[in-house]
């Protein structure tokens, strides 16, 4: 990052200023990605830029799946949730059950 603007190159186009507040959700449509020309300006006339920044489309599927993965990473983390709770669970009936045994009664003598 230059300290200040007049060790920048011929040219340099100042960035606007950024909002931290929405600056680490990295969407592809957010400010971060404005002034993209500049980028652009440095590829030169013969090369093409890359399609996450040319194609409307790619930006859609990036973002699609982005969404899908972080879905999937959901996905996983609800079923350790499940399988935890049936740990939790078998562990629990396993306590009262020999609680029911050792003070002499039958699981059929409760509710």
């Amino acid at each position: 990052m230059l300290d200040a603007w007049d060790d920048a190159p011929r040219g340099a186009i100042h960035p606007e200023k950024l909002d931290r507040k929405g600056l680490f959700s990295l969407n592809v449509d957010g400010a971060i990605w404005k002034g993209l020309h500049i980028l652009e300006a440095g590829l030169g006339d013969n090369r093409v830029p890359p399609r996450w920044l040319a194609d409307e489309n790619m930006r859609v599927a990036i973002i699609a799946y982005l969404d899908w993965k972080g879905c999937h990473a959901e996905l996983d983390i609800i079923k350790r949730e499940v399988a935890n709770m049936h740990v939790w669970y078998a562990e629990e009936h396993d306590a009262i059950q020999t609680a029911i045994h050792e003070a002499g009664m039958h699981s059929n003598d409760t509710c």
